[in-house]
């Protein structure tokens, strides 16, 4: 076994190399003892590292163990989130939103002071709006309608709802609607590629608008 200083000196170095190392030994034999106050760190040094060095796969690798091990930490999952959207894991980006939801629901009772209704409904009609993204890339245009639908029941003025609706417009060819939904969602804060990029495509020329 390396001695406990060079293995935080792994950590620090090459935390890639290290939790791969650390995965295949797991592989072969129960844990070492004392690599256990390690890995927790390891892991989410290492996912971070491949997802810097363009390895997304990696960093799913390393980061999937860490959200079903520990209690469920929300800037690790919203970190998962990216990386299993970048993989087009779809379906296991969908299962760890419902799992997000339902530790903010939980979260939010817990501690009411942290989450106020304002941010509550913020937060969670983002979250929905996240999971009719997933529905969509996994070809599940009803489920993803009815997620924007839940979004915008509980906030009907989120960003991210506006956007979505947006998106919605467009593809049914309402093209004013669509406009008028995209502007003011990028203009409230909406950072959605596909929103803008849609109202790239649907805004009229100024051609166009000379007609």
């Amino acid at each position: 076994h390396y001695p406990l200083r060079r293995q935080r000196q792994m950590c620090i170095r090459d935390s890639h190399d290290a939790a791969h190392l650390l995965l295949k030994m797991e592989r072969r034999s129960p844990r070492f003892p004392e690599l256990e106050s390690l890995r927790p760190l390891l892991l989410t040094l290492a996912g971070q590292q491949a997802l810097n060095q363009g390895e997304p796969s990696c960093a799913e690798l390393f980061w999937q163990p860490l959200l079903t091990e520990q209690p469920f930490n929300p800037q690790l999952a919203i970190n998962l989130l990216e990386v299993l959207d970048a993989n087009n894991h779809d379906q296991e980006r969908s299962r760890l939103l419902t799992r997000f939801l339902k530790w903010l629901e939980q979260e939010a009772k817990r501690n009411p002071q942290e989450w106020p209704a304002q941010r509550l409904k913020l937060t969670q009609a983002h979250l929905h709006c996240w999971m009719a993204d997933a529905y969509i890339a996994i070809d599940r245009d009803r489920a993803a309608l009815g997620s924007v639908q839940q979004a915008e029941r509980i906030c009907p003025t989120s960003p991210e709802v506006l956007g979505r609706k947006g998106l919605i417009e467009a593809v049914d060819e309402n093209y004013d609607e669509a406009i008028a939904l995209l502007t003011q969602a990028l203009e409230n804060g909406c950072r959605y590629r596909e929103v803008y990029t849609c109202l790239l495509y649907t805004s009229p020329s100024p051609r166009d608008r000379q007609k």
